[in-house]
């Protein structure tokens, strides 16, 4: 009964995992997108240089950067540094909303990257609208760390790991019963399920609990969906407050700020950071030809009232070297997407586990032969 127990789980996994990606027909026009990015690159670049001299010029320059990324976005291309490079477009040319929502996405794509937690909370500093964390959200960040600080990708292939772990020390047991063992696969099925409902969280806030931020200015908060309702806050939003709403009605939307309070904005005021799902226009991000991709790689500093680059991780900063291709760049990252479909991650697992457990299925009858003389009573 054992054997067949975990021959029917191992057979669910295997053909589950097996199951990839149905690639999407085409890239839509890789040659006129690997062109666009090159050329939001140099625009970025020459604003950097003008930014001292013509500030009017450089965030013209910013802008018409972030519309080139914009259009790369648009057509279905989902990478967090891409993301990274908008939220620095509108930083710069002073739209702090877009900025803050921008580098949230990228945030959801590339979690732990330093310069872009570094320009996030520079941003978020700008904000002319103060909302205080609740002492809840800041106890759960310090509890759930692993959660916050990790990709959706990450903890869904973490889920996966953990699980065939399971079934390979389940399956180990059928043949050396040993009590370690039976405590790694318990081990194994509480972290499995940890992290699948840390994803099945993350799903279901999206859904139903979808994170915003505030892009327009001076904007009111009623105590109903209407204008006809009362004032909820004496003083309006600015762009950059972020909020989660709880609920939709019409062109309205029930938002709960960081600090609790809640009230009714109307839709147009922001912006979801997840948007809802589209069909993308990309199959495979990395078929597109040309030299690899790169990020506008710079973090902010706070000197007085302007802002000025400060040296990150990489090592390489310097205030006049903004003109640096080199200096803006690194680490050169491929413009491919930060993200793949999990059941191309999971058929790659199931391939892995069936060569490994036909090196297990071949070695365990010589060693169980070598060890013919323990009875199964004996083990610990």
């Amino acid at each position: 009964m054992r054997h067949r127990t975990w021959a029917v789980g191992l057979a669910i996994l295997v053909v589950g995992t097996a199951v990839g990606r149905t690639p999407v027909a085409g890239a839509a026009e890789p040659r006129r997108l690997q062109e666009e990015f090159d050329r939001a690159i140099e625009e970025f670049d020459e604003a950097q240089q003008v930014l001292a001299a013509e500030p009017g010029r450089a965030r013209q320059l910013f802008r018409s950067a972030a519309q080139r990324f914009e259009s790369l976005v648009s057509s279905g291309l989902v990478n967090g540094y891409l993301e990274y490079n908008l939220g620095n477009c509108y930083l710069q040319s002073g739209d702090l909303g877009r900025a803050i929502l921008h580098y949230r996405r990228a945030q959801r794509l590339v979690p732990r990257d330093p310069m872009l937690a570094d320009n996030l909370a520079v941003a978020r500093t700008r904000c002319l609208t103060h909302v205080p964390v609740s002492a809840r959200s800041t106890l759960l960040r310090s509890l759930f760390f692993w959660h916050y600080d990790s990709s959706r990708r990450e903890r869904a292939l973490a889920a996966v790991a953990f699980y065939v772990l399971l079934w390979c020390l389940l399956l180990l047991h059928t043949f050396v019963p040993r009590r370690a063992l039976l405590l790694g696969s318990a081990t194994s099925a509480v972290l499995a399920a940890t992290f699948i409902g840390s994803v099945a969280t993350d799903t279901w806030a999206e859904r139903h609990a979808p994170a915003g931020v505030i892009t327009v200015s001076d904007v009111a908060v009623y105590k109903g969906p209407g204008t006809g309702y009362q004032r909820q806050f004496e003083q309006p939003l600015q762009p950059g407050v972020e909020f989660t709403i709880q609920t939709e009605r019409g062109s309205w939307w029930r938002v709960e700020l960081a600090d609790g309070n809640t009230g009714w904005i109307e839709s147009s005021a922001g912006s979801r950071v997840v948007e809802p799902p589209r069909e993308p226009s990309l199959g495979v991000a990395a078929s597109m030809p040309g030299r690899p991709g790169t990020r506008s790689y710079i973090s902010f500093g706070q000197a007085g009232d302007r802002m000025v680059p400060r040296v990150g991780k990489s090592g390489r900063t310097s205030a006049g070297a903004l003109a640096s291709n080199e200096a803006l760049r690194a680490p050169r990252r491929s413009l491919r997407s930060t993200t793949s479909d999990p059941r191309g991650a999971l058929r790659r697992v199931a391939q892995g586990l069936r060569g490994c457990l036909g090196g297990v299925s071949s070695a365990l009858p010589h060693h169980l032969a070598a060890k013919s003389s323990v009875s199964p009573a004996s083990a610990l």
